[in-house]
């Protein structure tokens, strides 16, 4: 979400990312801690949402809470992420993750 309120889409690779947070990092610590996961998986394709908190001291309180959504692919016997996708807002209490039932349990990619 940007600072007006408005969503919007950025793509960047792993460089662009870094030099897009450098800024953000440069004066004080951040920490951002896996809170609950979530894995549905079908073949060799895998579908990850992992919930995450965002907090600038290790056991501080969370300011934000955000979602990727991971696309995994096995391939010759080798995993790796195909996309990886993420939102963020202010901390709440709503959980980010999908309700409904729960899917059986699925082996690992």
């Amino acid at each position: 979400m940007r600072a007006t309120g408005e969503h919007g889409l950025h793509i960047l690779d792993i460089e662009g990312r870094i030099v897009g947070a450098k800024p953000l990092f440069a004066d004080k610590d951040f920490y951002e801690v896996e809170v609950a996961r979530r894995m549905d998986v079908f073949g060799k394709i895998a579908q990850a949402f992992s919930t995450y908190e965002c907090r600038w001291e290790k056991d501080g309180a969370a300011f934000m809470t955000g979602i990727n959504s991971i696309q995994l692919l096995q391939k010759d016997g080798r995993g790796g992420s195909s996309t990886c996708s993420g939102t963020t807002r202010p901390r709440t209490t709503r959980s980010l993750l999908p309700t409904g039932p729960e899917p059986p349990a699925s082996p690992a990619v």
